[in-house]
């Protein structure tokens, strides 16, 4: 009897000169500013692929959809990552809650933040940014990188010991990791940002 099941693909893993090198492939709620920050981190012991929001459905649910797409065309090694970055934003709590579990059962890791993904950047530059609203931390972050000058916007974000200080800020207001994501303000950025350092 012939199978129906379709083979996976095998994935061009090229750029990576190690034996043991991995993958992180990272499915995206924004249209800009994660595949931005996640593709400076591209090296020779990682590759990441951003897998972006299409279509501009930028629900959990569809976000998530990225992974699972990428999970069943592509033959992926066992120590390869793949993770879901999304904002808890105006996204309701019980949808949030239903897409982690689904994450949770298919392998799936996930970095949520709460309200955005801006926030994490925030971190970057303040010890506790103070802010109300995803609006609020965009605004922040605008005037921050406006008064940068723009070449010099990579090797800020790029920087290890930047990177570090971002991370234990995050940790230190994170006050349940384990929850699938932050019920104040806050992000589980941090937990992929460690695997890159």
């Amino acid at each position: 009897m012939v199978s129906t099941s379709r083979k996976k693909r095998p994935l061009d893993r090229g750029k990576v000169a190690f034996r043991d090198s991995w993958l992180i492939v990272v499915a995206i709620e924004g249209a800009k500013t994660e595949k931005w920050y996640f593709e400076l981190f591209q090296h020779k012991r990682i590759q990441i692929i951003v897998r972006e929001n299409i279509e501009n459905k930028s629900a959990p649910r569809y976000v998530m959809h990225q992974l699972q797409s990428f999970s069943r065309e592509y033959d992926l090694d066992e120590e390869d990552q793949l993770w879901l970055v999304i904002d808890k934003d105006r996204w309701r709590d019980e949808e949030l809650y239903s897409v982690c579990r689904e994450c949770d059962d298919q392998g799936f890791y996930k970095a949520v933040s709460n309200p955005c993904f801006e926030y994490w950047l925030l971190l970057y530059h303040h010890e506790l940014p103070e802010i109300q609203s995803s609006r609020d931390a965009k605004s922040i972050l605008g005037k921050i990188h406006d008064d940068l000058n723009p070449a010099r916007l990579d090797t800020i974000y790029e920087d290890p010991e930047r990177l570090r200080t971002a991370v234990r800020r995050a940790r230190k207001i994170d006050s349940d990791p384990a929850a699938p994501f932050p019920s104040e303000t806050g992000t589980h950025v941090y937990k992929i940002t460690e695997q890159l350092l």
